[in-house]
């Protein structure tokens, strides 16, 4: 039987009900392990969260999986999870020219079924910027339904940022259709960082690889050509001169790339 303790009760999340007939696949191998997927982005796990960039006059979707447990354990006790539904306040901080939608369309989650959500929609230039997710749910237990917004930074550690970004930017460059993203390794640390910060790649040929930079808003503030070897590498980024913010960035060779999150704070 699948249990599940309240400190990560954000995974039982949903996320909307809506009018259009948008659907997504539900993935029905996941392990009762994995409530959702993907996790929410933490600064010690980069690779976590929404990591696909909306692109203006983009089409962009992604989806979500749902895999809601039988029970949570609230102190020494095991309460039973009949559903999780979402709220009528829905996504909070979703911009304006997306939409969501559910498997199943209602957006109420059982235990005994997974489903998936899927966020859809085409980015204008009103939309540019890193968008903080909350998910407005109910769920409903033993001892009554009980509303979370989540993440909430106690309750829920990290982030669901979504990104949109200016045509141009990383990922929205016309004639990218047959660049293969995350095509390597990439680690950051120390993240978030004041200045310095080390990031280690694992690369599949040596030669030359291009490192751009962008801010929130998807304007490139660095932009450098670096020579690595085939296999491990480490390099140093200085951010120093950089204002405080998140900032992503893109390391490429040819039709190989891989992207990533950068947070400095001071």
């Amino acid at each position: 039987m699948k249990r599940f303790f309240l400190l990560p009760i954000f995974l039982l999340l949903g996320w909307g009900l809506q009018l259009q007939a948008q659907t997504c696949d539900v993935d029905t191998s996941l392990p009762d392990s994995v409530i959702v997927s993907p996790l929410p982005y933490q600064a010690d796990f980069p690779e976590r969260g929404i990591q696909d960039t909306a692109c203006v006059d983009g089409y962009y979707e992604t989806t979500i999986q749902v895999n809601i447990p039988n029970t949570i354990t609230i102190g020494t006790s095991e309460i039973a999870i009949t559903q999780v539904q979402v709220t009528d306040q829905g996504i909070t901080n979703l911009p304006a020219a997306f939409d969501y939608s559910c498997n199943p369309p209602n957006c109420v989650f059982t235990p005994s079924d997974p489903g998936c959500i899927q966020i859809y929609g085409t980015a204008t230039a009103a939309d540019v910027g890193v968008h903080d997710l909350k998910i407005n749910v109910l769920i409903s237990t033993g001892l009554g339904t009980l509303p979370y917004t989540l993440p909430d930074g106690s309750l829920v550690a990290g982030n669901y940022f979504f990104t949109v970004q200016p045509a141009g930017s990383p990922n929205c460059l016309v004639g990218t259709e047959n660049i293969v993203e995350n095509a390597f390794g990439l680690r950051i640390q120390p993240n978030p960082f004041s200045e310095i910060t080390q990031i280690a790649v694992d690369l599949p040929q040596g030669g030359a690889y291009n490192l751009r930079v962008f801010n929130a808003i998807g304007i490139q503030v660095q932009q450098k050509t670096l020579n690595f070897a085939a296999g491990q590498n480490n390099f140093e980024f200085d951010g120093s001169d950089l204002p405080v913010g998140m900032y992503i960035f893109s390391l490429q060779q040819g039709d190989q790339a891989a992207s990533g999150r950068l947070l400095i704070q001071r």
